[in-house]
């Protein structure tokens, strides 16, 4: 892991009205990621309760909020932290975000994200592949292994649809929040889904694709030149399904 891999990580999630979609797995995810590149633990209680103050008054009814754990110097804290280089927590809270209405046109890019088990701040990368693919005219990127094995968008996972439902590429990625919570409620309603190699060159047999992160789903138009026929039965059951996950007060 690089060095500023190793100095922190974080989550990211809308609030809205005081809920998340997932707060337990964004609470899992950070107390997770703590212990392996700081070997601590972190007061998920007292987090909650600062997440609470951070949001009260015009923030609580939309806001998107962010926890980084990172080493003191990078988190912009002083004196709370020890010799070894204790963590500390920072809150940040920004304007509520939804996801695009248009349809995303990607660019595959060939690149794996920097250790994906984890949602570290080793960044640059990711945000070069997005800045060049939208340098060459289309909206984002999606990073592709050296044998053309799909495997996630810059920051985001991505789930193809077809005759047997949604597949979900398998290529080293960081498995998201809202991917994980999409996936049982799909099993939920009884939508068809699995997990498999995805090929560039194998495009050809889903009828539409869509990307998933905290701001939600949005669909996807093409990769490089293969553009999606569309389902919009099925995507419509997608849709109904990410609404139907439960939001859990903080």
């Amino acid at each position: 892991m690089d060095a500023s891999a190793q100095a922190g990580h974080f989550t990211t999630f809308q609030a809205r009205r005081g809920a998340v979609r997932g707060l337990d797995l964004h609470f899992a995810r950070l107390d997770d990621a703590t212990r392996a590149m700081f070997g601590s633990s972190l007061d998920l209680a007292d987090l909650r309760m600062r997440i609470r103050a951070a949001i009260a008054g015009d923030a609580a009814q939309a806001c998107t909020v962010r926890l980084v754990v990172a080493r003191a110097q990078v988190a912009g804290a002083q004196g709370d932290a020890d010799a070894a280089g204790t963590p500390v927590t920072r809150i940040e809270i920004e304007a509520p975000r939804e996801p695009g209405a248009r349809p995303l046109r990607l660019q595959s890019r060939r690149m794996l994200r920097v250790d994906p088990q984890l949602k570290h701040l080793a960044l640059a990368p990711q945000l070069a592949a997005r800045r060049e693919a939208q340098a060459e005219g289309f909206d984002d990127a999606l990073l592709v292994d050296n044998d053309g094995l799909v495997a996630e968008g810059s920051f985001w996972n991505i789930g193809l649809g077809g005759r047997d439902g949604i597949t979900w590429p398998v290529a080293p990625a960081l498995r998201g929040v809202t991917e994980r919570l999409l996936q049982a409620r799909l099993a939920d309603v009884g939508i068809g889904q699995q997990a498999g190699p995805v090929r560039l060159d194998a495009l050809g047999a889903f009828d539409f694709a869509f990307a998933a992160n905290s701001r939600g789903l949005q669909e996807i138009a093409s990769i490089d030149s293969h553009a999606f026929r569309g389902d919009p039965r099925l995507v419509a059951h997608v849709r109904v399904a990410f609404e139907g996950i439960a939001w859990q007060a903080i």
